[in-house]
């Protein structure tokens, strides 16, 4: 499996890209989570059972389609770039081991946990600037992560940095 951050594509099969699966890259690469457990059921979407009554044979497609892409994404997190990764949604901490996080916040990942198919991934959070502290480590829940910073972060890092460099420039 390869995957490309640039564009939080993952080559995992050679399929025509459906309506769905390109609703699914949007969501990934506008920072949502990958393992977020949005379901009654506790599952993650790619652990979700095919629709009982599926209209037709190519919705059955679309829907295989979209859970390897899923797959493919959920063993790309926390792999690819480096381990980079961003928290998808604010956190506070219960235990001493957390980390705690702020939605858009870089960490990267050290340790995809304990045991196979853990669900509390060890991180490192990663400066954005040169002032900021670097290394603070601790236990983070997988559902919290995402490949790619949350879009509405990402508008205010560029607004906080820009704001930054004109006090520079009047200063």
């Amino acid at each position: 499996m390869r995957y490309n951050s640039q564009t939080t594509t993952c080559i995992a099969f050679n399929q025509p890209i459906t309506s769905s699966h390109a609703s699914l890259q949007l969501l990934l690469h506008h920072g949502a989570a990958v393992f977020a457990r949005a379901h009654s059921t506790g599952r993650t979407p790619s652990e979700m059972p095919s629709p009982l009554v599926a209209s037709s044979a190519s919705h059955q497609h679309d829907f295989e389609s979209c859970r390897a892409y899923l797959r493919c994404m959920e063993e790309c997190l926390g792999v690819a770039g480096g381990g980079a990764a961003f928290a998808a949604r604010d956190h506070r901490t219960c235990r001493q081991d957390e980390l705690a996080l702020r939605q858009g916040e870089r960490v990267r990942v050290l340790r995809r946990g304990d045991y196979p198919g853990s669900e509390w991934w060890w991180c490192r959070k990663e400066a954005e600037r040169e002032r900021e502290e670097n290394g603070e480590e601790g236990y983070v829940l997988r559902d919290l992560l995402a490949s790619n910073r949350p879009t509405c972060c990402q508008v205010m890092l560029e607004e906080e940095e820009e704001q930054l460099q004109q006090k520079g420039r009047t200063q």
